[in-house]
């Protein structure tokens, strides 16, 4: 009989099985802690397996500075680190300026920090405590605002660009909530993720439930299993793309680009992805910003073949220019910087 309470042996179990099945053996850990019930569960759990596993942990909190309470969570998870007997880094976050798209802020802010802590401690890898709900809620969110079209991949269990692993992703938010009542630990509430007026927490506070009661009891799992497939389809397609790209290589223009007739041989599932690829070459992340519209425009015109040059505004400041002598080229301009001269 095991000598941990039901639910949290079976959290220990699924997060040693993780490690196991890909092989992470005895590594230095970052560990993403908010003081939410989530992280703290991830931290506890990571910890009773220290030992026995071999494992470094060093916790992790950024203060955001975005509500009073950030100062009060700072604390808590501090004494938190302290009862575990681990170490702790602690980050104040510099003040957000005011055209800056507050989610994004916060992530760039978070990850940027938490990957300064995986370089200090030379560790292998940082750990978040994403779980099945936040999957299925993140699968949702790009559904409604049709990010699924550019972005079918959702939350990995193992990013390895970024040295990300996720153990808890395969676990059911109740059984993360049932293990944390059992072990008895304490936690701090971040208020503002009951705010409705956020699109996140109406996804999981109506959405989610309604589909739940209305249409399916096991929605989250049914939700999970197709985001978890789609993911691992987008990944096999970006991997032939690159492929075909790689094989396209030597039919390349003097200037660098593909030529129309090349790429007009591909279907468009696969020529749409091809340019988007083309233009994240040519001019960086800002071709993550456009959606599928935009390269499905340019994908009708090659498959159109009407006479040259053309170009077309894409939106997000970028153009797209097809050429017979060129090829398929794109361009990020910049907007114009508006001099204000005082008037008397």
């Amino acid at each position: 009989m095991s000598k941990y309470p039901n639910n949290f042996y079976k959290l220990r179990e699924l997060t040693t099985n993780f490690f196991r099945q890909h092989a992470i053996l005895k590594p230095r850990l970052i560990v993403a802690v908010s003081g939410g019930i989530d992280s703290v569960m991830l931290a506890h759990t990571l910890h009773s397996l220290q030992t026995e596993l071999g494992w470094q942990l060093t916790l992790c909190h950024i203060d955001h500075g975005l509500r009073k309470s950030s100062t009060r969570d700072a604390e808590f998870v501090q004494e938190f680190a302290d009862s575990l007997n681990l170490p702790l880094a602690l980050y104040k976050a510099p003040t957000k300026l005011k055209n800056e798209n507050l989610e994004s802020w916060a992530r760039e802010v978070r990850y940027s920090f938490l990957n300064r802590c995986l370089v200090e401690n030379s560790a292998n890898f940082i750990v978040t405590a994403h779980h099945k709900l936040d999957q299925v809620e993140t699968f949702l969110f790009k559904l409604l605002s049709g990010r699924v079209l550019t972005q079918g991949r959702c939350i990995r269990e193992i990013d390895e660009q970024r040295k990300i692993i996720r153990p808890f992703l395969q676990a059911d938010k109740e059984l993360i909530n049932q293990a944390f009542q059992e072990c008895g630990l304490k936690f701090v509430q971040d208020e503002t993720n009951f705010d409705q007026k956020r699109t996140r927490n109406l996804i999981r506070y109506d959405l989610i439930a309604k589909l739940k009661t209305d249409y399916n009891k096991n929605i989250v799992q049914t939700l999970a299993d197709i985001a978890t497939k789609l993911s691992l389809d987008e990944n096999f397609i970006e991997t032939s793309v690159q492929n075909i790209l790689s094989a396209l290589e030597p039919k390349q223009t003097k200037s660098g680009n593909f030529k129309s007739a090349d790429l007009a041989k591909f279907s468009s599932a696969v020529l749409w992805r091809l340019l988007r690829q083309i233009a994240t070459n040519q001019i960086g992340e800002d071709a993550q910003k456009l959606g599928y519209k935009a390269y499905n425009i340019l994908a009708e015109a090659i498959f159109a073949a009407k006479p040259h040059p053309q170009t077309f505004d894409l939106g997000q400041n970028i153009t797209a220019t097809i050429s017979k002598k060129n090829g398929v080229g794109f361009k990020s301009n910049p907007p114009p910087i508006i001099r204000v001269v005082n008037q008397k």
